[in-house]
């Protein structure tokens, strides 16, 4: 008998080592990193390797390696597609999904990840008109989308069932794939073109529908004007519901590059997230995450607590939350990107961002009292005092209520965890136990039989101890416990798990008081000035003012008008010009210098 090589194994044999060659797909595990054109390549492609060993193995290999699909898209050729879609085959200006379909791959693939980019490369020769709404006064920082973009789904779908789908683009391309609007007035000052996740996955896969939907041609795309008083209607996308999907998941990147502006609070990103939870304006104002979705997970590196209070005050009904606001790489020890920001402005907004989060988990509305308004803005007081649905109006019942787990992909505060340890397992009867460091459980459930195993007496929860927490609430979670550099003890636990501060003598509150309101008086009045002198240097030299906000003001930007300039001058920059200023009012224009004052701005940091 001839000795047994691999030449010779029966297809069904090397099919299952091509199974084990195969790694763990980067689409599965990187979903949670900043999100980049090239974040999902991996140089290590030990099966695309072996398929080309021979056109045996590329046959056999072929439905493996096509399980995880990366197809990286331009935005132009997209827009022609659509354009085209009535005289011209789709399959013919999507070549990889006529090889799925030809090769019959789709019924192979289990992940299907779309980035589209937006660098004008498309096959075309001439490049796809901006469409959307752009209109004059205040909506002039809002684009909206009417577009009908379902067949791209019906297309997608009728070729691939995937089990989960993704798609990696700006937040204005997912806007205008969603039919939807988009506040860009605040982009300039987050990073430029940045890039967002968002995905959609099931537990297994369901049976391949027919191609049939795909049939209907490409609509047409309509667009606002500021002429037509009466606009069309957003379309109503399907891609939520074309499957049963049980889990969401939206990465926002991050946002340290807000926090070089002057009053980066007051910023708002450009994001689809009041989109997708239908808390803004027509025709933002549908939730588009359907019943089915149970598990959101929500990712953005250091957001605006403003930002973050709109997931936390339009939640939908789920069962799982999960955040990660911190980063897991080397971000922080970046020199570009913490290139003029302060490290304590990161760690106090993520801080306020999870007391929002506790505050809505904690059983009854999130209290705020005198004592807590160091803890809180204006706008997060208000949206905890009034619970809001989805549609912008009075919410009917706290989502908040039902969830039954709260995890996060962060590091708790050591000290706040201990704190915590101590108040909610302390006492004899609590209702929750510690299954690891960073993890609570409520007791009663199925973990509860780890205790007999670490060898400690199980204990039944009293029904009368009593429990901060929601009844749903069955597992609070972190990534871990850590010693972090601004510890958020003070608004972490909210006050509630932490014993009640002394108080304060009358006399010494009042005037602490006094001092507050005089300090708040003394910066509104410098920064009237700041503003009046901005005004007089913007007036009387224009070309040179808007020459140096051309070159020194964050993001680059030109100022087309005085209060934009004062946005995105940086303080050391207002600084600068205050000290063009003599104490008695600014120089006379004739006496300034404007070529030293640009040479000496050069000189400046940043």
């Amino acid at each position: 008998m001839a000795p047994a090589t691999i030449a010779s194994l029966p297809p069904e044999l090397l099919a299952l080592v091509f199974h084990h060659v195969a790694e763990t797909a980067p689409s599965e595990v990187r979903l949670h990193d900043q999100p980049k054109t090239d974040f999902l390549q991996d140089p290590n492609r030990p099966l695309k390797h072996a398929s080309l060993v021979s056109w045996h193995w590329r046959t056999i290999a072929l439905p493996i390696l096509f399980c995880h699909v990366v197809w990286t898209l331009d935005w132009w050729d997209m827009y022609h597609v659509v354009e085209q879609g009535r005289r011209r085959d789709p399959f013919e200006r999507l070549p990889l999904l006529g090889f799925l379909s030809d090769r019959g791959l789709g019924r192979h693939v289990d992940t299907l990840t779309i980035i589209i980019t937006n660098h004008m490369r498309g096959t075309t020769s001439s490049p796809p008109p901006t469409t959307g709404s752009q209109a004059s006064g205040s909506s002039s920082h809002l684009a909206t989308y009417f577009e009908d973009n379902n067949w791209v789904w019906d297309l997608l779908f009728s070729v691939v069932d995937p089990r989960r789908f993704t798609l990696v683009a700006t937040p204005k391309i997912l806007a205008r794939l969603l039919s939807r609007m988009l506040f860009i007035g605040d982009a300039w000052s987050f990073n430029i073109n940045p890039l967002h996740v968002l995905s959609l996955s099931r537990p297994t896969k369901g049976p391949l529908p027919s191609s049939s939907s795909s049939s209907s041609p490409p609509p047409t795309t309509t667009a606002t004007s500021s002429k037509n008083p009466n606009p069309p209607q957003a379309a109503t996308t399907r891609l939520f519901t074309i499957r049963p999907w049980t889990g969401l998941l939206l990465n926002e990147g991050s946002s340290t590059r807000v926090y070089r502006t002057y009053e980066f609070f007051l910023r708002r990103p450009p994001s689809i997230l009041g989109a997708l939870l239908g808390s803004e304006e027509a025709p933002n104002d549908t939730l588009l995450i359907p019943r089915t979705v149970t598990s959101l997970s929500y990712v953005a590196i250091f957001p605006l607590s403003s930002h973050f209070t709109t997931l936390v005050s339009h939640l939908p009904r789920l069962d799982r939350l999960f955040v990660q606001l911190v980063p897991q790489d080397d971000l922080l020890l970046s020199a570009d990107e913490m290139h003029h920001v302060q490290p304590s402005d990161l760690w106090m907004e993520r801080n306020s961002c999870y007391s929002l989060a506790i505050s809505w988990l904690m059983a009854g509305p999130a209290p705020v009292d005198d004592e807590d308004f160091d803890m809180h803005s204006e706008t997060e007081m208000e949206t905890e005092e009034h619970e809001v649905d989805a549609g912008g109006g009075p919410q009917t019942e706290n989502n908040w209520r039902h969830l039954r787990e709260f995890a996060s992909g962060d590091a708790a505060d050591v000290e706040a965890w201990e704190m915590a340890v101590k108040t909610l397992c302390g006492g004899d009867g609590s209702q929750w136990r510690v299954e690891r460091e960073g993890v609570f459980v409520r007791r009663g459930q199925q973990q509860d039989g780890d205790d007999e195993a670490m060898g400690e007496a199980p204990q039944q929860a009293s029904e009368n101890a009593p429990d901060i927490f929601h009844p749903a609430l069955q597992r609070l979670a972190f990534n871990g416990t850590a010693n972090l550099p601004y510890s958020p003890v003070a608004t972490h636990w909210h006050g509630h798990l932490a014993a009640p501060p002394p108080a304060i003598p009358e006399d010494m509150e009042l005037a602490a008081q006094q001092m507050i309101d005089a300090h708040m008086q003394a910066a509104h009045d410098q920064q009237q000035q700041q503003q009046q002198h901005v005004a007089w240097y913007a007036s009387t030299a224009p070309e040179e003012f808007e020459a140096f906000m051309f070159a020194h003001a964050d993001g680059a930007r030109p100022a087309a008008a005085v209060d934009m300039g004062v946005e995105a001058m940086t303080p050391a920059i207002l600084d600068m010009m205050m000290a063009m200023a003599m104490p008695d009012g600014p120089l006379d224009p004739d006496t300034v210098d404007f070529e030293a004052w640009s040479d000496g701005v050069a000189h400046l940091p940043g």
